[in-house]
């Protein structure tokens, strides 16, 4: 048996909803890659500031003073969650156009998601689950990208919580482009 879209797999804890499959693996193999990477590799992250603020509850009161002034000037709830989100999507969206991918998500029922591979509406699927996630700061969404052989994953937990790991320089390189470009910073996360 082999992964397939728009089917649910049941790990450990959670079920997953699988969006996009573009290559062949069968699904305890993928959990077993996923997961030890997500707990053992190294991980950068994509973030709104250049380093890490060393005093958590200034970080906190940051955060909190972006979604209160930006909701309130441009009358949208969390704007500067949108903002992120979108500039999130962007770089995501772009690296599915260079790498074949596998997409999934935490879920708690089953989503119809009937699309063909790569259309536009499954973009826009894409963006609004990204939006949601980190809005609502709930769920878990990941992307494995395959570049030769070899992977990387962008991990999106909720709120401003987007990490990639396992990348190799180059492609580290090119998402660094892509993310400076969207006016966000990539940088070393918490356990280097």
């Amino acid at each position: 048996m082999y992964l397939v879209k728009n089917q649910v797999v049941k790990s450990e804890y959670f079920l997953y909803k699988f969006l996009i499959v573009d290559f062949s693996i069968e699904p305890k193999k993928f959990f077993d890659i996923v997961f030890e990477i997500l707990e053992k590799e190294k991980c950068y992250l994509i973030d709104f500031l250049p380093k890490k603020v060393q005093d958590n509850e200034k970080y906190y009161y940051l955060e909190k003073y972006f979604c209160k002034k930006y909701s309130k000037r441009y009358l949208r709830r969390r704007f500067a969650d949108d903002m992120f989100a979108d500039n999130i999507s962007k770089i995501v969206l772009s690296l599915i156009s260079y790498y074949k991918v596998i997409v999934f998500y935490e879920t708690q029922k089953k989503f119809s998601f009937y699309d063909k591979l790569y259309n536009n509406n499954l973009y826009y699927k894409i963006h609004k689950l990204i939006k949601q996630i980190i809005s609502k700061d709930c769920r878990k969404m990941y992307f494995v990208l395959e570049n030769n052989e070899s992977f990387f994953i962008i991990a999106i937990e909720g709120g401003y919580n987007v990490s990639i790991y396992s990348a190799k320089e180059t492609d580290l390189e090119f998402i660094k482009l892509l993310v400076n470009k969207n006016g966000l910073f990539l940088r070393k996360g918490y356990n280097f």
